[in-house]
């Protein structure tokens, strides 16, 4: 995966693509996340084989793309039709086809003032939550992700609050939204259950107005508050 859906984190693809070749060990990246931020020759060059869809560049949804390197072998996932050289039956969706095509040409967008806001946002977070826990906060991430823990609070409880409040933010991924256990990848990189349960993920495509920023902040702070007073008032 070249960048984590939930925290940002983006992965060294180059030197995991080297790694791979040593060994002719074939290799597939994920980009879906990471295609609309990076140049696609910078990641399809270092790989095998390479996913992507349209509805993270702007383009609609029920519409991707593999990017298959010449003499990589790949079976089908079902027999049918010779449609897609033998590789996958069933129509072509050419209108869908048509619309990631034009997403892809107009490029990675200018990312940096969108870097900066979620850099402010961050900051105002630290100083209003003194124990938030920013995760990936120092490794290289895509820039409209925010991912982040208060530990002594429910990430679910946080959720429905903001939501209540007009504030869409998520506790994961949306391929998990259904699950109730903790994030793996979290347990993974913090090896706390408590951090993990709690997470919340922020993402946007614009820069936050300041006003926006505080409203964020403001609304996150007295959310914790409020359930903090629950929570002690059940215990």
């Amino acid at each position: 995966m070249a960048a984590n859906n939930e925290t940002g984190v983006c992965q060294d693809i180059k030197a995991i693509s080297q790694l791979c070749n040593k060994y002719s060990v074939p290799f597939h990246c994920d980009a879906v996340q990471a295609v609309a931020h990076f140049p696609g020759p910078e990641l399809s060059g270092s790989c095998d084989l390479m996913t992507l869809t349209g509805h993270k560049l702007g383009g609609p949804r029920g519409i991707g793309a593999l990017i298959h390197k010449p003499g990589v072998p790949i079976r089908p996932l079902f027999s049918g039709g010779s449609q897609e050289n033998g590789r996958r039956s069933g129509t072509e969706n050419v209108a869908g086809a048509v619309a990631l095509a034009a997403a892809l040409e107009l490029g990675p967008r200018e990312w940096r003032p969108i870097e900066e806001s979620r850099n402010r946002l961050e900051r105002c977070l630290k100083e209003a939550l003194p124990t938030i826990v920013i995760h990936g906060e120092s490794a290289q991430r895509l820039p409209g992700f925010s991912c982040f823990s208060i530990p002594d609070i429910v990430g679910e409880a946080l959720l429905r609050w903001l939501d209540s409040r007009g504030i869409a933010v998520s506790t994961g991924s949306a391929c998990s939204t259904s699950k109730k256990t903790a994030s793996p990848v979290l347990l993974a990189m913090t090896g706390n259950q408590e951090l993990a349960a709690s997470s919340i993920r922020l993402s946007f495509i614009e820069p936050l107005e300041d006003s926006m920023q505080k409203h964020v902040v403001t609304t996150i702070k007295e959310g914790i508050e409020h359930l903090r007073r629950v929570q002690g008032s059940i215990s």
